[in-house]
């Protein structure tokens, strides 16, 4: 028998498949032309498949020279997450939640249904408990998640806290879950619409996401040790880095990032304050440096939660019935109370002298989103941020020891008093607000002229010479 020609042996990358070794060489090159014909249309097939998987091949070697950066912001009323780059978070939650007692569905059996614990995070968390008063005429507390905040159970355990991070985290890698199942665009427009998610793939042993955590309220040890512990063993398959900006003035750089872009320079200086729950912080910022940690004051006991306790106290007093039950207002309604009801007057005069004749608190959400100047017929709400002498003598004995506590006004001043003539320049026009209190009627407006008046008042030389008293 006679061997194969060489002239009919195949390329390297196409196997012929087996047969006589003496067939017809005229077949055996039929064959070849049909077999190169055949990889010359799959390879036109291959080329216009590859039109359609341009974009996703652009954005998977697009991710693959990038981390993605998880940034958690730890409130203490809310918990927010999102992404690096994002102008606003994905997810806001609030820190509070509640465990309801709930029967499993009965079958009809002779056996009674077992009862199971579940516990609400978030805004359900209040729609729980209402309906679970409404249905079973007994009063369900929601409690707050961080132990720093007035409503928390206990001050020692951050267990409650983590729960509603978990949460938060789920919520966040569902929705990049439920992007990455989406639709596949074709064309030009799907390397268009990946490029924006390039930074949000899927979590991976290779590539893990990065977190960011920013804690602007009190960080203590325990709380550090716990937030890395939970990123680098509990959720271990989401995290391989952490990074922990836990204090108040790296803070202030995050806190930047919530103005317009075209005031988020800090060449020209900027006055941060952070008037949160639990904590109140002035940061000037001048020029790309913050000024001297002396600046960083905080005064815990007269932030936001003093004027929620106080909005709560008076209504558990008045009470509220719901089948017998006297029912005070949540913290949910007591933080839409103050953004409808509070109001940062300016005339510090009246409002002492009404508020000594009227020691009551308006109706609850009387006013809609109106903001107005309280007049004597009206029931007023103790402002007790802005004037000193109001708050010595708003008789709030029973949350706090009024006679010891500055006003926000003290505490803004005292680091405004520390900077330059120049550098005060700036901040009167430059103020970031951050924090609940900033959401009340007026509040900027009232916090400028303040500012003004002190600015107006004082001896220019006295500036000068605290700025060579300044480390």
């Amino acid at each position: 028998m006679e061997a194969t020609p060489k002239a009919c042996v195949a390329p390297p990358d196409i196997r012929f498949p087996e047969g006589d070794i003496g067939e017809d060489q005229r077949v055996r090159e039929r064959e070849t032309e049909g077999l190169l014909g055949g990889h010359v249309k799959r390879k036109r097939c291959r080329s216009r498949s590859d039109d359609q998987s341009y974009a996703t091949e652009a954005f998977d070697e697009e991710a693959g020279d990038h981390v993605v950066v998880v940034v958690l912001e730890i409130g203490s009323s809310e918990i927010r997450i999102g992404f690096s780059g994002d102008q606003t978070p994905r997810h806001r939650l609030p820190a509070f939640l509640t465990r309801i007692v709930q029967a499993a569905p009965h079958d009809g059996g002779l056996i009674s249904p077992l009862s199971f614990p579940r516990t609400f995070l978030g805004e359900d968390a209040f729609t729980a408990a209402t309906q679970a008063a409404e249905d079973g005429g007994c009063a369900v507390d929601v409690i707050a998640a961080h132990p720093q905040h007035p409503l928390a159970p206990s001050r020692e355990s951050y267990d409650n806290l983590f729960v509603v991070i978990d949460a938060a985290l789920d919520k966040l890698l569902n929705e990049c879950e439920q992007e990455a199942a989406g639709p596949i665009a074709s064309g030009k427009d799907a390397f268009t619409g990946s490029r924006g998610k390039a930074a949000r793939h899927q979590p991976t042993v290779e590539m893990p996401w990065a977190l960011l955590a920013v804690v602007p309220v009190i960080c203590d040890q325990r709380l550090a040790t716990c937030l890395l512990r939970w990123a680098l063993e509990a959720r271990r398959d989401v995290f391989g880095a952490v990074k922990l900006v836990a204090d108040a003035r790296m803070a202030a750089y995050h806190h930047l990032l919530l103005l317009p872009e075209d005031q988020r320079s800090a060449e020209k200086g900027l006055l941060v304050v952070d008037a949160g729950e639990t904590a109140v912080r002035v940061l000037p910022v001048t020029g790309h440096a913050l000024t001297p940690g002396t600046h960083a004051l905080q005064q815990s006991e007269v932030a936001g939660s003093l004027l929620t306790s106080l909005v709560l106290f008076h209504q558990e007093r008045r009470g509220e019935g719901i089948r017998g039950v006297q029912r005070g207002m949540t913290w949910r309604e007591a933080m839409r109370y103050k953004e409808q009801c509070c109001f940062a007057s300016l005339s510090p005069s009246v409002d002492l002298q009404l508020h000594r004749r009227h020691r009551q608190l308006q109706p609850p959400f009387v006013t809609g989103n109106l903001v107005r100047q309280p007049s004597t017929d009206a029931f007023l709400f103790p402002e007790i941020f802005f004037t000193p002498q109001l708050l010595r003598n708003a008789n709030l004995s029973p949350i706090v020891n009024s006679t010891s506590q500055a006003s926000l006004t003290q505490v803004i001043l005292d680091a405004f008093g520390k900077g330059t003539v120049c550098e005060r320049a700036f901040w009167l026009s430059r103020i970031c607000l951050v924090g609940g209190t900033a959401k009340l009627g007026n509040f900027a407006l009232r916090l400028q002229d303040e500012l003004r008046v002190a600015w107006q008042s004082v001896d220019p030389s006295a500036y000068i010479q605290r700025k060579e008293d300044v480390p």
